[in-house]
This record gives structure tokens, sequence and C-alpha cells, in this order.
């Protein structure tokens, strides 16, 4: 399975209850980078880029592209496989990848660079002009949804209850990843990977002990009405 999501700020989504222009949507626009990375043509070249060869057999990766540094270090992305918190020499042979790429990145990790291309699509993403031929192709598929009428349109019927719902959406994802790595990272790293509040990540930890019968959607509705209300 393969997931792929901008990590946003989350929490201040739902308080916002005015639409930006559609003409003014770039990619880092939760509506366009859906829209644009729901093609495969658009997702594929990120993950070779990411593994650094082509694709015939694709595991399970969870890539988050952050327009924040999560972690201070200035890499453009960091990689992270499961491994056991009692020994780090002890990992889980599930395949699974959990990478972030950093669209505020300005150095390698010596001895693990990043190819350019990732470079220039990373500099896109946080408001660049494009200058590699994959953010050109983004650019270019965002400059095609922008002259498509029907989307247009869609955007432009989105009242503010569906808007919300899509942000529910967004948490009900947010909360499957925190069932999914509960256990397996740190509060922190879930925090930061997640772009969300200790306090959201209590919250559901709380609902999900507490609603067992609750699927991840009631969950979400509920701590986003807990935690906004704070």
């Amino acid at each position: 399975m393969i997931v792929l999501r901008k990590a946003n700020k989350l929490m201040s989504s739902t308080k916002k209850r005015t639409k930006k222009p559609f003409d003014e949507l770039t990619i880092t626009d939760n509506y366009m980078f859906q829209t644009v990375m729901t093609e495969p043509k658009h997702v594929r070249p990120l993950l070779e880029m990411v593994i650094g060869k082509k694709i015939r057999k694709i595991d399970s990766f969870i890539i988050f592209i952050t327009t924040y540094d999560p972690f201070d270090k200035g890499w453009y992305m960091y990689p992270f496989e499961t491994i056991c918190t009692w020994d780090s020499s002890v990992k889980m042979k599930d395949h699974a990848k959990r990478i972030i790429l950093n669209t505020k990145g300005t150095n390698d990790k010596e001895g693990h660079e990043v190819s350019d291309e990732i470079k220039g699509m990373l500099s896109y993403m946080d408001g660049n002009t494009p200058d590699s031929d994959y953010a050109k192709m983004l650019d270019d598929a965002v400059k095609k949804v922008k002259d498509n009428q029907e989307r247009r349109n869609e955007y432009m019927n989105l009242n503010l209850f569906a808007i919300d719902e899509r942000v529910i959406g967004k948490y009900s994802k947010v909360v499957e990843q925190i069932r999914n790595n509960n256990g397996l990272l740190s509060d922190e790293m879930m925090v930061k990977f997640m772009n969300i509040t200790p306090e959201f990540l209590q919250c559901v930890r709380e609902a999900i002990e507490n609603n067992p019968d609750w699927d991840d959607e009631d969950i979400a509705d509920y701590a986003i009405s807990e935690t906004e209300s704070d």
C-alpha cells in the first residue's frame, strides 16, 4: 500500500471558513495537491526518485511532504524503518518504509545525498519557480487543473460543510496512522510526522481505547471537536 500525503497544519484547517480563490491555488493547497497527486503518472516518478531505481514491485511506503523541518537538521529527506525499541539491531522485516521529504531542506545527510530532481521538487513545493523536469511536470499539472472547467466547478461548488468533511477525511487518515504506528514511533515523532498537537494525539488514543466500535472518521470528528474547544 502506498500512502502519499502532504503534512499540513491540520489543526488550523477546520477553523478556516473561507475558500482561497481557485486561480490562486498552488500545489501546496490541499485541493490541488490531492487532485494532482491522485494521478499515478505523478506519483510513480516521485517513488522512483526516492528509491533510486525503477519500480517493479512496490512495498509499503508512507511519504510525508512537509512544509517545515520536523527535526531541524536541515536534511532534504528523513528515511525511517521499523526497529525494536529495546534493541535497535532488531528490525521488522515488513519492508515498510516511512519517508519524510522536507521542503525547508538545505543540506544532505553525509553519504546519503538526494537527487537534484528531488531538491527541485521540494523547492517548487516551497513556492519557488520549477527548475527540474519533475517540478515542471507538477506545475503543468496544476495549470491543467486550473484550465479544467469541471474541476473549477467542483471546487467552487464545495460548500463549507463539504470542506469540513474533507478535513475530517484527512484527520481519519491521521487516526489510521496513529493506530498503525502506536508503539512503533515515539509520541514526539508522531507529533512531528503528522504535524498534530500532543493534545490531539492523546485525544485520539483515549477515543480508540474508550470507543472500540468507532471507526476512524468517528474518532477524527470527536478529536477535532474536543481539541478545538480547548
